[in-house]
């Protein structure tokens, strides 16, 4: 199929006059079986390049996401336009998700979106065996390395399926941020004859600018002051859950329609806030990085992070869903050298203790276990576990096996000892990253080029768009009338509560105390 045969189906199926070059040059390359890399800026139409071949191959289209938000908005869409697409994923129930195997299994539906953790089902994986399978499609592909920015270990488990196919079976990978160590390690992960297509990162609506702040209150004024004057809708990041509380009830104090939104929420209040944003309810979402990749609405107005991201990708990535439309975007980092202390905790405490890893070996020793077993006779945490199991099967000195229907982590007898080598290499390059993080926000060059540069586009130099082009050094102090607005806020947030004395049971409260 040529350019000019692929463009009339294209016209029919997607309503699209003609693809990009770089859409065409991944999709005339898949179509011939070919394994590629494709790094394209957020808004490229990266989705198109696996949602063409899947009309067009006979089977079935695999696409491992792990973003469940962009997994509903894509499967709506692909509905629309009558191509049969489903998805499978924990927030469905299992009957449906069983319901939904059985029609890939029986060549019902031509594209299928699964979360990676998947790959880990009992009853995926032998369903798979059954499935007449055209394409795998790697989403968000930077989670394979272990360098990405948000590394999971159960992508390795795709890499195992990768690598089992035959070499001329058709595999894209993408993904909007990989610097140049990411993108090899993918193209190693995916095959050794990986090609990599990347395209220019340059958001050229972007108005980048860092806002050098002393406080928190500072955050809390120029906030409620940028908003009241801002037209549209937008997200403010903050790195923790009970920030995304704070600031969104100081926002609604001032009559600033917000919501607060993280990982913690039930699912279905994720989906209403995520609804609420599309459909313009809220001013602002404010968020943990929680939010964003998975959100399909081309007119995000502005993004505010409020806290230091771990690293300019992270960045990248986190402000790369505002602005799709093209119109001018406000993009703000709000600069507190202080703020480093938390990100940097995060890195710091991102694996378990050593102890803790011996702890989870000695248990197995004993008697393989399942997760909850594991959890439950060496008291950690579940998502402790999960590192720890994953690092461990990794250096060999475990392995997963099923007992019966039940799977359990087996103690490798003989295995080498734990290496922690890599964990300490892991830790001391993410710190580096940090360090490139607050050289950006300090920095006196052209912000996006800054950004672009580092991961491997060398094209840009002047956006001419940002502070640093507009030779503008932005700093904000709290005056008067913000202060007193902030104390307000506080006297009716954090309300007086009784205190009790050792006395309390003879006289009334002796005073009042703030919490």
């Amino acid at each position: 199929m040529n350019r000019s045969e692929a463009e009339i189906k294209l016209q029919q199926i997607f309503k699209i006059n003609q693809f990009y070059d770089h859409q065409w040059m991944s999709i005339e390359r898949v179509l011939n079986g070919e394994r590629i890399l494709l790094i394209e800026k957020t808004g490229f139409g990266k989705s198109l390049c696996y949602q063409f071949p899947a009309t067009q191959f006979p089977g079935l289209t695999i696409i491992f996401s792990p973003l469940i938000a962009l997994m509903r908005d894509q499967v709506k869409y692909l509905k629309s336009i009558d191509v049969s697409t489903e998805c499978i994923n924990s927030e469905q129930e299992p009957d449906v998700n069983t319901e939904i195997l059985e029609k890939a299994k029986n060549g019902r539906i031509k594209i299928l979106y699964i979360a990676p953790e998947r790959q880990e089902n009992r009853e995926w994986l032998d369903a798979v065996r059954e499935m007449e399978i055209s394409m795998v499609v790697v989403d968000e592909a930077h989670c394979i390395s272990v360098w990405g920015h948000d590394f999971r270990s159960a992508f390795r488990r795709i890499v195992n399926l990768v690598k089992q196919l035959p070499q001329n079976f058709p595999v894209l990978a993408t993904t909007a941020t990989a610097t140049e160590r990411v993108a090899k390690d993918i193209q190693n992960q995916i095959g050794d004859n990986a090609s990599l297509i990347r395209g220019d990162l340059l958001r050229d609506n972007f108005q980048l600018s860092v806002v050098k702040i002393n406080n928190e209150e500072s955050k809390m004024a120029w906030l409620a002051k940028f908003l009241q004057k801002q037209d549209g809708s937008g997200l403010i990041y903050t790195g923790t859950r009970v920030n995304t509380v704070l600031f969104s009830a100081w926002l609604q104090f001032n009559d600033i329609s917000a919501a607060n939104y993280h990982a913690g929420l039930e699912a279905e209040s994720r989906k209403e806030i995520e609804n609420g944003l599309i459909t313009n309810k809220w001013k602002c979402i404010v968020s943990t990085n929680a939010l964003g990749m998975g959100i399909d609405k081309s007119d995000i107005r502005f993004i505010v992070h409020t806290q230091m991201p771990q690293s300019p990708i992270h960045y990248y990535q986190e402000i790369g869903r505002a602005g799709r439309d093209g119109l001018p975007t406000k993009i703000v980092l709000l600069y507190n050298p202080e703020d480093r202390e938390l990100p940097e905790h995060f890195i710091e405490n991102s694996r378990p203790s050593r102890e803790k890893y011996q702890k989870v070996v000695d248990t197995l020793k004993i008697e393989p276990l399942g997760e909850w077993d594991l959890m439950r006779k060496t008291n950690l945490i579940q998502t402790q576990i999960r590192q720890i199991k994953s690092d461990l099967i990794e250096q060999g000195i475990i392995r997963e096996v099923m007992y019966g229907r039940r799977k359990k982590c087996e103690y490798q007898f003989g295995a080498p000892v734990l290496d922690t080598r890599p964990f300490e290499n892991l830790r001391n390059f993410k710190l580096g990253e940090l360090d490139k993080m607050m050289s950006y926000s300090e920095s006196s060059v052209c912000r996006m080029d800054f950004l672009c540069r580092y991961l491997g586009d060398n094209t840009v130099n002047h956006c001419g768009k940002c502070d640093n082009d507009k030779q503008q050094n932005i700093q904000f102090d709290v005056d008067e009338y913000w202060s007193n607005k902030i104390q307000q806020f506080r006297d009716s947030y954090f309300p007086e509560l009784p205190v009790e004395t050792e006395n309390s049971n003879t006289r009334p409260l002796a005073k009042r105390e703030k919490c």
